[in-house]
């Protein structure tokens, strides 16, 4: 009986074997790759009008999303507002000039509060 045996080597995955033949490649060779795969991975991913997520198990990447595949994106994905809520929006815009420091809204809230509260006191003593 023989007692060597041979050890099967485990079947290396696609991915393994893709980051093996990139290792490999010169500088060159893997920028002309890299923008091929790249122009390949915009076009499967709606010609590049929204955001491509590429995820690994250590890593979070994305493509860059140039502002009117944005505002495309956003079209398609964003909360849809009602015809009046729009013109409303709009208006506000107007009226800039009319607004006040978040801070001075608080402290006006908080001495209503403080009058409401002391409204609230008096009547309970009556």
């Amino acid at each position: 009986m023989n007692a060597t045996a041979e050890i099967p080597t485990p079947v290396s995955s696609p991915t393994a074997r893709a980051e093996e033949l990139v290792r490999s490649m010169s500088p060159e060779v893997k920028e002309a790759a890299f923008i091929l795969m790249l122009k390949e991975l915009i076009e499967i991913n709606n010609g590049g009008r929204c955001l491509i997520p590429i995820s690994t198990e250590t890593e979070q990447l994305g493509y860059y999303v140039p502002p009117l595949a944005a505002d495309e994106r956003f079209e398609a994905y964003g909360p849809k507002l009602s015809p009046e809520r729009e013109a409303e929006i709009a208006e506000r815009f107007t009226r800039l000039h009319e607004s006040i420091p978040i801070e001075q809204a608080i402290e006006e809230l908080r001495q209503q509060e403080l009058a409401l509260r002391a409204q609230q006191s008096q009547l309970q003593a009556v």
